[in-house]
């Protein structure tokens, strides 16, 4: 046996697999909630079609000003992260979605 592994006890191991399963547990769940928040906005975008309604503008109106200046779109997107706390990536898509 490897020095390394030798120098743990059965219970370690134990607990080790406890770990591991416990961390895929979490991670199946977060993968189940995304899924669910999915289907719930794709039924609320539905509900809204149907009703003919417009989705508010997630952008405040300093972003909105932002992208409406040619070569602001960073700017905008710095800002909008600011503002409300989203990764680059989810700011980048509302910017480009809600601004043009």
């Amino acid at each position: 046996m490897h020095p390394l592994l030798a120098a743990f006890d059965p219970s370690s191991y134990v607990a080790l697999g406890l770990l591991v399963c416990l961390f895929a547990g979490m991670i199946s769940m977060e993968k189940r909630q995304r899924l669910a928040q999915r289907r719930i906005e794709r039924k609320l975008d539905a509900l809204m079609k149907q009703l003919n309604l417009e989705p508010p503008n997630p952008l405040s109106p300093e972003v909105q000003k932002l992208t409406r200046e040619p070569g602001q779109k960073i700017a905008a997107i710095k800002l909008h992260r600011e503002q409300t706390g989203l990764s680059l990536v989810e700011a980048k898509t509302e910017v480009e979605e809600c601004g043009g």
